[in-house]
């Protein structure tokens, strides 16, 4: 299990010192495709303002490389996961992860 794999935004990278969170991520991701687990759970926050297409660019590889080699990937959808367009962010997941049911928290941001 991993979580809160989102790049930072550029508020955090302006006002928060960098913990180099784009490099542990990477690191993480190189381990579990080493160590092929059966299944990987993503416990939220899978990107920042995931309704934008170029913040799953990174994550799409690593997806792609642990899928090629087996691993089987479950995500839950995190509040960085629906910054920006609740409703485009769930899409953008759903794309990703269409096993996922959606647990209403896009109805509460939109309403």
């Amino acid at each position: 299990m991993i979580s809160d794999t989102q790049a930072p935004m550029w508020i955090e990278k302006v006002f928060l010192k960098s913990h180099n969170n784009e490099k542990a991520t990477s690191i993480l991701f190189d381990q579990i495709v080493k160590l092929k687990p059966g299944h990987l759970f993503i416990l939220g926050d899978v990107t920042a303002k995931s309704s934008k297409e170029r913040r799953w660019r990174a994550m799409d590889n690593y997806l792609s490389a642990c899928r090629t080699s087996g691993i089987k990937v479950t995500a839950l959808l995190g509040n960085h996961d629906v910054m920006g367009s609740a409703r485009k962010g769930e899409s953008n997941f759903l794309k990703r992860f269409p096993a996922a049911k959606p647990n209403g928290i896009t109805k509460l941001l939109t309403l």
